[in-house]
């Protein structure tokens, strides 16, 4: 059964004869376009009926208000938002194995 030494698969699932040559592909060349693109369901508006032409660009509002109440919220802050204290101000904390809940 196993005629091939130092292989795990048998010979029963090898193959004796050689592959045949490969067939040459033919060489691959671009249709040539003739006729313009046209849609085949158009648009109904549009010039001619052809696609519309693109939008100009137009701003967002919410975009310009949020843009102005951040810069009103920045002309009317402190100019110094926050100032650290001097020296340690805090107390030690006192151990809950001192506690006199039960």
């Amino acid at each position: 059964f196993d005629s091939q030494p130092n292989v795990a698969a048998s010979r029963v699932y090898s193959l004796d004869k050689p592959l045949p040559a490969r067939k040459p592909e033919p060489p691959k060349t671009d249709p040539k376009i003739t006729v313009p693109f046209r849609p085949s369901n158009p648009s109904k508006r549009g010039i001619a009926g052809l696609l519309s032409p693109i939008p100009e660009y137009k701003e967002d509002p919410h975009e310009a208000k949020e843009r102005q109440a951040r810069e009103e919220r920045k002309k009317n802050a402190p100019s110094v938002v926050w100032k650290p204290i001097s020296g340690s101000k805090s107390l030690p904390t006192r151990s809950i194995a001192f506690s006199t809940t039960v």
